[in-house]
């Protein structure tokens, strides 16, 4: 597993238990090679998780997600269509 900020929170996404996750990331140091993100505790797991969370409502949260994926030149949207 890699073990930068976006892994991580793909993983988070993917409702991988947050034990597995720093399991997974503290097995990952090579060569004594130690970096910042093989220090996270659960609770960067927790604020990382709730930074996520755009919106409580899933349609603005949707609507919020779509519109930063239309802002990103890398990323392109085929189709969305609001159930609004």
């Amino acid at each position: 597993m890699s073990c930068t900020r976006d892994d991580i929170a793909s993983k988070i996404s993917e409702n991988i238990p947050f034990d597995r996750i720093l399991y997974e990331i503290r097995d990952n140091i090579a060569n004594n090679h130690l970096e910042r993100t093989h220090l996270v505790t659960k609770k960067d797991l927790y604020n990382l998780n709730n930074k996520a969370v755009h919106h409580s409502n899933d349609v603005t949260s949707v609507g919020a997600w779509v519109e930063k994926l239309k802002s990103d030149d890398k990323l392109s949207l085929v189709h969305y269509k609001s159930e609004t």
